[in-house]
């Protein structure tokens, strides 16, 4: 290193916080001038012993404007956000070496390497070489920090570590832990069908497409078309966008006859007893019992009077029951079927419903009408 100091009545006194740890030989170099010749002084042996350092793990998030905020506590994120993960080592005072407000350097800056945890395992986010992911060890740059961009953790909560390794100027140190929870993705669920109308026996071919403004991996999972609560046919495989989209989608097809998704049906009468007619035939039993037991001393006079009164009582319990019969037949019912199985033309209100997977949630589609004829 090189520092240089203006003489002051041919001597100097300057203080300096960039020599770096370690034990070597401080020589003062005088240029010379227009009477006096240069020179070197006698070599001066110094040992500059390392200081504390502390390791920061830290989250710079953006605003919707692109302003960073550096977070160094709890921080709940969605997957695939824009934010990058920093490691800073600072000196024992918590300084970092550069000012980050207007990027001067103001001391000798750590070097070293800085090794990431997560929950207690290795987080294997920085790059070796061409291949991504391939480490959990990194540089510090020659600003005393490290940084990770964009790092893609997946949706659960981690408890993120960093190890310094320390140098001649620094001794090693490891961060607190600095929780992160990576929410899921929000997404978005559209469905399209190929025609606005179809003849009753006809098909359509449905395409459901999901997307995220997320900029993580792309989406998987699966689409059940429905009509309405029903169904149509199993569910849909979503196939993730070829890389490089610009933002995270799937598309799921599916074409389905008519009758998967209007089933006909016709509305079927069911007996129902009413309650009236069963009160007649309880009433005019009752009737039957008192008229018996009143005509009790006519039996004698008239014998053949029992049967008679047998023969009467069948004929109006047989009368009651036809009439509750009838009028359980010829009752009214409502029936509803999918479709409108009645015949006539219908329209049918189609969706798409993402089953979400690891990181993306779900999500379920405004309705599609499509017009049977």
């Amino acid at each position: 290193m090189l520092d240089r100091f203006s003489l002051s009545g041919g001597a100097f006194n300057a203080t300096t916080t960039f020599l770096p740890g370690g034990s070597y030989n401080v020589i003062a170099h005088y240029g010379g001038d227009g009477t006096f010749g240069a020179s070197d002084s006698a070599p001066m042996p110094v040992t500059v012993n390392p200081q504390a350092s502390r390791t920061v793990v830290s989250f710079v998030t953006f605003s919707s404007t692109n302003v960073p905020t550096l977070n160094t506590g709890a921080i709940s994120v969605p997957y695939g956000s824009p934010y990058i993960l920093r490691v800073d080592v600072q000196n024992n005072s918590g300084q970092t070496c550069e000012n980050l407000s207007t990027g001067a350097v103001s001391f000798v800056c750590p070097t070293g390497t800085i090794t990431l945890t997560s929950n207690g395992s290795a987080l294997s986010d920085f790059p070796n070489a061409q291949t991504p992911n391939a480490s959990n060890v990194a540089k510090l740059n020659d600003r005393g920090f490290a940084e990770d961009q964009p790092i893609q953790l997946g949706a659960g909560t981690y408890n993120i570590v960093a190890s310094y390794s320390g140098d001649s100027s620094y001794n090693a140190s490891t961060s607190t832990a600095e929780t992160v929870t990576i929410t899921k993705a929000a997404t978005t669920a559209a469905v399209t069908s190929n025609v606005t109308s179809v003849v009753s026996g006809g098909s359509v071919t449905l395409t459901a497409l999901i997307s995220s403004t997320s900029n993580g991996a792309g989406l998987t999972g699966t689409v059940q078309f429905k009509n309405g609560a029903n169904n149509l046919g199993s569910a849909v495989t979503c196939t993730p966008a070829a890389a490089g989209a610009t933002a995270a989608s799937c598309k799921a097809t599916l074409t389905t006859a008519l009758s998967q998704f209007v089933p006909l049906s016709r509305p079927q009468p069911r007996l129902r007893i009413p309650a009236l007619p069963l009160w007649i035939a309880v009433w005019l039993l009752l009737l039957f019992l008192a008229l018996a037991r009143y005509a009790a001393p006519l039996r004698n006079r008239w014998p053949r009077l029992d049967k008679r009164l047998g023969y009467a009582a069948a004929g109006l319990v047989l009368f009651a029951c036809l009439a509750a019969g009838f009028a359980g037949c010829s009752g009214t019912h409502s029936s509803s079927s999918v479709g409108g199985g009645g015949g006539g033309t219908h329209t049918d209100s189609i969706t798409a419903v993402y089953s979400g997977d690891a990181n993306y949630a779900g999500s379920t589609s405004s309705a599609t009408p499509v017009t049977i004829q």
